[in-house]
């Protein structure tokens, strides 16, 4: 349109100024390519009717990785079909190298797929609602436009690759715990069977009423429990939305660390479950085995965010007390710098720590830590701050020691090597058959 405009209506208008005699013919040329032009738009109304967009219902990626989405264009069937620009509304989390995608449509077929590349910035659930058309009109005037809807639901996991590198050796499948055989500490506590009395059994393994009815001694045989219950409890209150060393927040380290935790009970033969806390309980997995566990707890933590409200440990106990009545391993990942959240604690884990056996994982900001460890100090301010963090330090060491007499280990964990440690912990509590 603008070419052809430039090339004929602009001379022909400055032709029937300059020669006002002679204005009759440039007129009328120019009125009839004005109709010629009314009549592309009219007559191209319909070039993108009947024109569908579709795509999966869910679309699963990871944070970080470079992909696509499948998307597919559902037109008549006709012959020598132009090519198609589409467009998508993206959000923010998802970027692509490009605005905008040329499609070629095959001849004589109803349907086109092409595929979207983009990259998820941020772990979540997102919606592609919105999808943009364009194509020339016949004689190739005007641009014809149309806005489609699309329903897809994007599901952005967090990115596990540079963690499993960490723990690679973990979950390696030689032994039984791993790259290393470890040797388990006891004889097993869950029975297997009996078995007739052998020359050096101890007495404490007598079965005294199976001996009683068969007038012999009987010896009862232990083995080591494989399908123990493992429970992560996520904090997704406020102190979890602080950024840590590498930039992301402490709550992206923590679901990563118990996904992760679920693929080693996976591997253990374990049973995991899961519970995501702030103020009460937002989300509870029951227990139970395989990869449908661990696949379940994903799909309930790919989605959290930080809220702003305060923990209450008292429900998180109580729910527990309640809830669980086989003894359990429960791991909480939560920040207890607080010195008001590290009393509350310390006050209501008495509820259940005779009951279950606890380890607390402390994710503490990066200027939490002991004095003198910080080579980075220039200034008074940096002084202050550095003796501010050594306060946070000491009343996390402080509520270590107040725990242990409940039998509660409190572990502050390195945010760059929290997986590989929390499950370093898990492995040791099944050497030590601790559960």
């Amino acid at each position: 349109m603008l070419f052809w405009v430039a090339v004929l209506v602009v001379p022909l208008a400055g032709v029937g100024g300059l020669l006002p005699g002679a204005a009759g013919l440039p007129l009328a040329i120019v009125a009839l390519f004005a109709l010629v032009a009314i009549a592309d738009a009219i007559g191209s109304r319909a070039a993108l009717a009947g024109i569908r967009v579709r795509g999966p219902d869910i679309v699963r990626l990871w944070k970080g990785r470079e992909t696509g989405i499948d998307l597919t264009l559902d037109v008549p069937p006709a012959a020598n079909n132009p090519p198609l620009r589409v467009a998508l509304q993206m959000p923010q989390s998802l970027q692509s190298p490009q605005e905008e995608m040329l499609v070629a449509l095959p001849d004589n077929q109803p349907a086109a797929r092409f595929r979207w590349p983009c990259t998820a910035t941020r772990r979540g659930n997102f919606k592609l609602a919105r999808c943009f058309l364009e194509r020339a009109s016949k004689i190739g005037f005007w641009n014809l436009r149309r806005e489609l809807s699309l329903n897809v639901e994007v599901r952005v996991y967090p990115d596990f690759l540079a963690e499993r590198k960490r723990t690679s050796s973990l979950f390696l499948n030689r032994g039984s715990f791993g790259i290393h055989a470890r040797r388990h500490v006891g004889k097993g506590r869950e029975f297997e069977q009996l078995r007739e009395y052998a020359h050096g059994d101890s007495y404490e393994d007598i079965h005294w009423k199976a001996a009683a009815k068969r007038n012999q001694p009987v010896t009862k045989i232990f083995q080591v429990e494989r399908t123990q219950e493992v429970y992560v409890a996520v904090d997704v209150s406020r102190l979890t939305g602080r950024i840590s060393i590498d930039g992301t927040t402490m709550l992206e380290r923590a679901v990563t660390a118990a996904v992760l935790l679920g693929r080693a009970a996976e591997l253990q033969g374990d049973l995991f479950g899961l519970i995501v806390f702030s103020d009460r309980i937002d989300t509870f997995r029951r227990a139970s085995g395989g990869r449908a566990a661990r696949e379940s707890a994903l799909d309930a933590l790919y989605a959290q965010e930080p809220r702003e409200v305060t923990p209450d440990f008292r429900e998180l106990f109580t729910f527990l007390r309640l809830r669980l009545r086989r003894r359990a391993l429960v791991v909480i990942l939560t920040c207890l710098d607080d010195p008001a959240l590290a009393e509350n604690f310390a006050k209501n884990v008495p509820l259940v720590c005779r009951q279950h056996l606890l380890l607390v994982n402390v994710l503490a900001p990066p200027v939490v830590r002991p004095l003198f460890t910080n080579e980075a100090v220039e200034t008074s301010d940096d002084l202050y701050s550095e003796l501010g963090g050594h306060m946070l330090w000491q009343n996390v060491r402080d509520l270590k020691t107040s725990l242990r007499r409940f039998g509660v280990m409190l572990h502050q964990l390195d945010h760059e090597k929290l997986c590989a440690q929390l499950v370093e912990q898990y492995m040791q509590v099944k050497q030590r058959q601790a559960l």
